[in-house]
Order: C-alpha cells, then sequence, then structure tokens
C-alpha cells in the first residue's frame, strides 16, 4: 500500500486540502489579497492515511496584503508568499518543498462587480528518503534486491521553476453584503520531468480547478455559503460538493460556521470552524468511503486551518467578504 502511495505521489499529483478556501494562495493565485484587513497570515497542517501505514504530513504558511490599503471592491493589487512541505511515506517516500511568489489584480467591471487575474511562480525540491522494496524485488533465500526488477530509485533531490495563474469574479448583488463568486486557476504552465525512477520519464501533468458558489447574508446573523470545487490533473478528477452555516454574534465579534463537503467517490469532510475578532480556527476529518476504506477503517484524514488577519485601520471601508473564510 504504501508504495502504491508514494509512487503516486512520485507521478505528479499535488497536494489538495479539504478546507480549500483556508488555503487561498494554494487555490488560487488571484485571491491574493482578497480578504477584509490589511495583512493575513495563513497556516495549515493536514495528516493522513494513518491507519493504512502511508504517513502523508502536509504542512502550510502564507503571508499577503493589498499594497493599495483600499477596499476589496476597488482596484486591489495583492502580493503574497507562501511555503508548504508535504511529506509521503512512513519509512521511506518523497519529500516535496515549494516556496512561491504570488501577485493579483483587482479590476471593478460595475457598480459591484470585481474581476481578478493572479500570478505565481514557484522553485519546487523533490527528495527521497529511506529505502524502498517493490514485491518483486524479493528474492528468495537473498531477501529484497533492489536490483532484481530494474525499479531501483535514485537518492538526491529534483529541482524545477513552475508557473501558475488563476482568475476571480466576484459580485455584490444589489450592493448588499450577499456575494456571487466564480474562479478559474491552472497550475503548472512550465512543463518539466521529475522522476526517481531512470527506466521512466515522467511529465508532470497540468492541472486545472474550477471553484464557485454564494454566500447568502441574512438580517438574522445567519449566512449560508453552498459552494464547490472541481480539479482535473491528467486522468485525475476531483469534484467537491458542500456548504457551511455561518452563525453571527456581532456584540462579542464572533463566529462559528458548521459545514458538510462530500468528494465524489473518496470522503465526506465535516467542517466547524470558529470566528473570534480577526483569528479564524478550522477544523475538519476526511472519512474515506473510497476503495481505501478496508485498510484505512473508513478514517481519511485530520486538517486544521488557522488565519490572522492584522487590521491597521487602512482597509476598513469594506461592505462584504466575496468567498467562505472556512
Amino acid at each position: 500500500m504504501l508504495i502504491l502511495l508514494v509512487c503516486k505521489i512520485s507521478l505528479g499529483q499535488d497536494i489538495r486540502f479539504s478546507q480549500f478556501y483556508a488555503a487561498p494562495l494554494s487555490l488560487n493565485p488571484a485571491l491574493t489579497g482578497l480578504f477584509n484587513g490589511d495583512h493575513r497570515f495563513v497556516g495549515n497542517y493536514r495528516s493522513q492515511w494513518k491507519n493504512a501505514n502511508a504517513d502523508f504530513i502536509t504542512t502550510a504558511f502564507s503571508y499577503d496584503s493589498d499594497l493599495l490599503g483600499i477596499n476589496p471592491t476597488n482596484h486591489l493589487i495583492g502580493t503574497g508568499i507562501m511555503v508548504f512541505n508535504d511529506k509521503a511515506g512512513f519509512s521511506s517516500g518523497i519529500n516535496t518543498f515549494d516556496i512561491a511568489l504570488t501577485g493579483s489584480y483587482h479590476l471593478p467591471v460595475g457598480e459591484n462587480a470585481t474581476i481578478a487575474m493572479g500570478l505565481q511562480t514557484n522553485f519546487v525540491q523533490k527528495s527521497t528518503f529511506g529505502d524502498f522494496k517493490f514485491p518483486n524485488s524479493w528474492v528468495d533465500g537473498l531477501g529484497y534486491e533492489q536490483d532484481a526488477n530494474g525499479d531501483a530509485i535514485t537518492t538526491g533531490t529534483i529541482n524545477s521553476l513552475d508557473v501558475n495563474t488563476g482568475a476571480f469574479f466576484y459580485m455584490f448583488p444589489g450592493g448588499g453584503e450577499s456575494s456571487i463568486f466564480l474562479g478559474l486557476s491552472s497550475f503548472h504552465l512550465v512543463a518539466h520531468k521529475e522522476s526517481f525512477i531512470p527506466s521512466i520519464g515522467n511529465s508532470i501533468g497540468r492541472r486545472i480547478v474550477g471553484h464557485g458558489g454564494t454566500r447568502i447574508t441574512t438580517k438574522k446573523e445567519i449566512n449560508f455559503v453552498p459552494n464547490f470545487l472541481y480539479m482535473r490533473q491528467g486522468r485525475a478528477e476531483e469534484l467537491n460538493l458542500g456548504f457551511s452555516v455561518e452563525f453571527e454574534f456581532p456584540s462579542i465579534k464572533s463566529a462559528v460556521a458548521v459545514g458538510f463537503w462530500t468528494r465524489a467517490r473518496d470522503a465526506v469532510i465535516p467542517n466547524i470552524a470558529f470566528d473570534f475578532n480577526n483569528i479564524h480556527l478550522g477544523l475538519s476529518y476526511d472519512f474515506n468511503l473510497s476503495e481505501l476504506q478496508t485498510s484505512s477503517d473508513k478514517r481519511g484524514g485530520f486538517e486544521l486551518s488557522l488565519q490572522y488577519i492584522l487590521n491597521m485601520g487602512i482597509n476598513n471601508e469594506v461592505k462584504g467578504e466575496p468567498c467562505p473564510r472556512f
């Protein structure tokens, strides 16, 4: 099982977060700088498949801000940086380190609508750790002989540069706080090969992401946020459908959100999030429904997100956020 999962990662499958809107710079570069405040700090942690003896741990950190210091309904220039590290494997596997510089420009196209474009440049380093063992490398009387099947994995690192881009449209119908949002992003625009097995020449596939939804606000301080995420990379597809319900408590500057998502043919994902002043904490868990559910006991992955928004009073004339934070 571990060998299959690690090999899948080595063949170019990207990481993913179930709380995708809580990792905005990894979802769409056009989301850079789009928030209520002046500076945003985001941390993400994901651990999955421990029950399948295949430890996958992903950590990410990002920072972004608006250079112009004006509200999101007017012109906005976002800049930011994102760093993540992904460890795929328990005693052996592949480690991926990625650092990205990202920017966006938001242009009003009407009184209550805006379109944004984003660009991201990445430095990516992948490296192996531990000793890999393949089933057909077993030789009776000798044990595992790595050269027996010709699939010896080379050690060392693979370094590469990459470019990602995205577009995002959002509007506030009637000038209220309810919003409609739709985004499209494309990753790995620079074609390059990466493989730790000399006999295999693998090119990482371009990943296309579509996402969107609506945020419906009410006078009773309850907001409904249905949304979707679709990704395609090579022959792999992913469709997430779900919603969250936000309960706001303005008198104490806090909110609680509960949500539920399904990842088609893979998992169901309940989510809960807390908002106090400018701190946002999200917790979710993937319950596995795929072919791995027998070995994983239907357990998938635990995920935590933490955001802190620093508001220095520069960007305080806002009327709402176009997309969910949780």
